[in-house]
């Protein structure tokens, strides 16, 4: 009589059973990274907001704290408070951003023209926070900017020239 030898292995029920956990572990390890990632795109969000707040205030203590760019704030409080407003795109021109800045969430670029308003109390001392689209500062009266590229100091003193001729007269 013949002796039937026992072969070693896996049945087909043990290989399914582990590829079915094998198949749960992958479905929570993608749900706990989407999570991750979903929340990451908040998180540069956010500093993204920071960055440009911090840049519009110091772009406002460099370049606009001279009286004629800040209006008066319209509240009920009469606070004595006022503002003034820049653009992402001036941010960029004056180097305190970088180009092409990204929504996090969309993907999308952030458009140049979207408007910041910084605010100041009545001792004329910024406030820590700007504000992102602000209607006020559509509402605002431009202000004029003028850049000098290419010129020389020598054409810049005779614009100055011209310009103490016109006062003059």
């Amino acid at each position: 009589m013949k002796k039937l030898k026992l072969k070693s292995g896996f049945t087909l029920v043990e290989l399914l059973g582990v590829l079915l956990i094998l198949a749960i572990l992958v479905s929570i390890g993608f749900l706990l990274f989407s999570n991750v990632t979903d929340e990451s795109k908040v998180v540069v969000n956010k500093i993204t907001d920071e960055s440009i707040n911090a840049s519009a205030i110091s772009y406002v203590k460099e370049f606009k704290m001279n009286d004629i760019y800040w209006y008066d704030e319209e509240d009920e409080k009469q606070s004595g408070n006022q503002f003034t407003c820049t653009t992402i795109k001036q941010l960029i021109n004056k180097g305190y951003l970088k180009n092409n800045l990204v929504d996090a969430e969309t993907g999308e670029k952030i458009d140049e023209t979207v408007t910041i308003k910084v605010s100041r109390d009545a001792n004329k001392v910024l406030l820590g926070n700007a504000i992102i689209n602000s209607e006020d500062c559509d509402n605002s009266p431009p202000t004029a900017e003028i850049t000098f590229t290419g010129t020389t100091a020598k054409d810049i003193m005779i614009l100055f020239g011209i310009l103490i001729e016109m006062m003059l007269l």
